[in-house]
C-alpha cells in the first residue's frame, strides 16, 4: 500500500524538479513527500539545470539513464510518456495545425525520441513487461507513434502500481508480481 501512494504522489510530481523555478525550491517541495517520492521524481527528471541544456543532449542522456533505472521510476515514466504520445495522436487526428511547433524539437526527432524510448524500457528487464508487450505499432498513418500508444482495447491500468497513467492515477487491475 505505501508503495501505491508513493507511485501516486510521485506520478502527480513527476515534471516538478525539471520544470519548478529556483529548482532548490522544487527539489526542497519534491522531498517534502519523502525519500522515495524524491527518487522516482528525480528518476523521471531530465534536466535539473535552468536554463535547460539542449533537447537532443536532454533526450540522449535520460534515455541511457532509464536504462538502468528501477520499476518505479519506468513505471512512472512510462505513463507519463505513454500520456504524452496519446496526446500527440489525438491532436494529430484533431486536425492541430500547429502541433509540432510547441515542441523545442523537429517532428522527426520527437517521434526518434518516442521509437527509443519503447526501445530503452524494453531494454530494461525490470520493467513491467506486460506493459510494453501492449505497445504495437499501428497503420492509421499516426506517423510512428503507434509504437508507444497502447491497443485502445487495453486502457492500461496496473493493480500494484499505484498509477492509471502518469496524469491519472486511481484504481489498478494488473497483479504486480514484484
Amino acid at each position: 500500500m505505501a508503495q501505491t501512494r508513493t507511485r501516486r504522489i510521485a506520478a502527480l510530481l513527476h515534471d516538478a524538479i525539471e520544470d519548478g523555478v529556483p529548482t532548490k525550491a522544487a527539489k526542497t517541495a519534491v522531498a517534502s513527500f519523502g525519500r522515495n517520492v524524491y527518487r522516482i521524481v528525480k528518476g523521471c527528471t531530465d534536466a535539473e539545470a535552468h536554463p535547460k541544456p539542449g533537447w537532443r543532449p536532454r533526450k540522449d542522456a535520460y534515455l541511457a539513464r532509464i536504462a538502468t533505472e528501477g520499476r518505479s521510476v519506468l513505471l512512472v515514466s512510462a505513463f507519463d510518456k505513454l500520456h504524452n504520445a496519446r496526446s500527440i495522436v489525438r491532436d494529430m487526428r484533431d486536425g492541430r495545425e500547429n502541433l509540432w511547433g510547441s515542441f523545442n524539437a523537429a517532428k522527426d526527432d520527437v517521434l526518434w525520441s518516442c521509437r527509443s524510448l519503447v526501445t530503452a524500457y524494453k531494454a530494461n528487464d525490470k520493467h513491467y513487461q506486460r506493459l510494453i508487450a501492449r505497445t504495437r505499432p499501428n497503420g492509421r498513418g499516426d506517423g510512428g507513434l503507434g509504437a508507444v500508444v497502447c491497443d485502445p482495447a487495453c486502457q492500461p491500468s496496473w493493480h500494484g502500481s499505484g498509477v492509471d497513467s502518469a496524469h491519472h492515477v486511481g484504481r489498478a487491475t494488473y497483479q504486480d508480481a514484484g
